[in-house]
């Protein structure tokens, strides 16, 4: 600072800005916003890909038979869109499963009712509206009548990398769902009930191909809560994979888990 009977700069709020110190200014702060834009873009750029899931247009009713183990699937009827059985895993509005809303009506031909969140091939339905989880109010048909379930099929054991995630925000309710940075929420959803999900990528890569497994315990039933301490982390898992119709299940337990 100089004495007031100086000639140079002297910056007082209520009077003009020198203009020594004026062009100073001018210099320096596109200097920093230019460097922080350029940091931001790079951070940005340097991001995994959130992917392209989200909820779907409109409301939807499927009517199948309901599996509450390990959590709540409808496997849905055939029919001409779908002439396949297809397993869709279920989940609640917000951060809490749709167990609540299914648990008295395991194994019964119900009819369920909501929004598809879906992220390329995979989706899940979240119940709600109308309808909701209800036993079924259709006539049924003599096929769908004789309708029942895949008979589980053992693929064998594997040790497989990758992350356990939230079903509902990897498959679109957020973005990013998945990662360090998405580690809170997980566990918040996991911990209501959401269907966790080990995504595994295919060529080692985070931005290559990815493979979905619904999470379960050894016993088939929910997973050990001590596997949430894992979640949103690279790890490693062994265990059994089963398929039951179009639905891949890895059936793990706490103890066969390593962090990568």
């Amino acid at each position: 600072m100089t004495r007031p009977d100086d000639d140079g700069p002297f910056f007082i709020g209520y009077l003009k800005t020198p203009p020594k110190l004026a062009l100073f200014y001018a210099v320096l702060v596109p200097i920093v916003a230019g460097i922080a834009i350029g940091a931001g873009i790079g951070l940005a750029a340097s991001q995994r890909d959130p992917g392209q899931g989200g909820f779907q247009r409109g409301y939807q009713t499927v009517t199948g038979i309901l599996v509450n183990e390990p959590y709540p699937t409808l496997y849905a009827f055939p029919d001409e869109e779908n002439p396949a059985m297809r397993a869709v895993v279920l989940t609640g509005p917000g951060k809490v499963g749709a167990l609540p809303r299914t648990e008295n009506l395991d194994r019964q031909v119900v009819d369920v009712g909501g929004v598809y969140i879906a992220r390329g091939a995979h989706r899940i339905l979240q119940v709600g509206g109308r309808v909701g989880v209800r036993p079924t109010q259709k006539e049924l048909s003599e096929a769908e009548r004789a309708f029942s379930l895949a008979k589980t099929e053992s693929l064998g054991r594997y040790t497989l990398k990758g992350e356990i995630v939230d079903s509902k925000c990897y498959l679109g309710a957020m973005r990013p769902g998945d990662g360090k940075v998405h580690m809170a929420c997980a566990n918040y959803c996991l911990h209501g009930g959401i269907a966790p999900v080990f995504v595994t990528y295919m060529d080692d890569d985070a931005n290559g191909e990815t493979f979905i497994y619904l999470l379960a315990g050894p016993d088939g039933r929910a997973i050990d809560p001590a596997l949430l301490d894992y979640t949103s982390l690279a790890v490693s898992l062994e265990g059994e994979v089963e398929r039951r119709g179009d639905l891949y299940v890895f059936k793990v337990g706490a103890d066969s888990v390593e962090t990568l």
